[in-house]
């Protein structure tokens, strides 16, 4: 799975095909939270916790950083 954050929100994306499984509005994006023992793990607090959608990777502060960013850049266009 590849997560990719885009100016709406961040989309998940199937490596093999390249098609957008499931995207994440910024609106509905509660929060991230780390996975205890799971290095490089955390989830996305997604929709009234109705939805924890976890994932790995090396650089969990990159993809925090980029999603911040397009939020705020986002946010300051409406």
């Amino acid at each position: 799975m590849i997560l990719e954050v885009t100016p709406g929100g961040i989309d998940q994306i199937d490596p093999a095909t390249n098609k957008v499984l499931c995207s994440y509005d910024y609106r509905n994006i509660e929060g991230f939270v780390d996975i205890a023992g799971y290095q490089g793990g955390f989830c996305i607090l997604y929709g009234g916790f109705s939805r924890l959608v976890s994932t790995e990777t090396n650089h969990v502060g990159m993809v925090l950083m980029m999603f911040i960013a397009a939020y705020l850049i986002n946010d300051a266009s409406k």
